[in-house]
């Protein structure tokens, strides 16, 4: 490798140093690891998991829901979701019945266990969540956590090529002059 290619590198190497810390991503992943730590812990007591809390509340607000839906409503994926409808079936705190038009379709509902788990935790719940009300700002959460649903489903816009001068990563090429680019 030539003397200019090695300098090149190194200072490349040093640029992608400073990505960690301001990546959007690696930051999301600490802190919905942190908050999801936070949760579980909380909810043990009563038997459920921070997943399991999440899809029982999704479920008692349009129950009984059809098991394909359930994915798109919880916006997550379709083998997650089922992998946590199995377990919290398995725990009875929830029904599986097949559709009365259509008998092919699984409608996923609440069991009164699963009901009385919710209720358990619902000042569980409160306290964790004044807890995070003091960490960050819930409302601007949950906006955030809407838009990037929609870019995510292609609805809000997308990821443009790279402005000239600019590297894939959202910073200057130029490694004496990084800068992270903001929306």
């Amino acid at each position: 490798m030539r003397k200019s290619q090695s300098s090149a590198v190194t200072r490349s190497l040093r640029t992608m140093k400073a990505v960690g810390p301001t990546c959007a991503f690696n930051n999301v992943r600490i802190f919905s690891r942190s908050i999801e730590r936070i949760y579980e812990e909380a909810f043990k007591p009563v038997g459920l998991t921070a997943s399991q809390a999440a899809l029982l509340w999704t479920i008692l607000s349009t129950e009984p829901i059809p098991l394909n839906d359930l994915a798109k409503v919880a916006r997550a994926d379709q083998t997650t979701v089922s992998r946590v409808v199995a377990r919290a079936k398995r725990s009875g705190f929830l029904e599986v019945t097949r559709g009365t038009l259509d008998r092919r379709q699984k409608l996923v509902s609440l069991t009164p266990v699963g009901r009385s788990c919710l209720a358990q935790i619902l000042p569980v719940w409160r306290r964790v969540q004044r807890l995070m009300a003091s960490i960050c700002d819930l409302d601007e959460l949950q906006r955030t956590a809407v838009r990037v649903s929609r870019v995510a489903a292609g609805e809000g816009g997308r990821l443009g090529r790279p402005d000239e001068g600019e590297s894939r990563l959202g910073r200057s090429q130029d490694p004496r002059h990084p800068r992270v680019v903001r929306a």
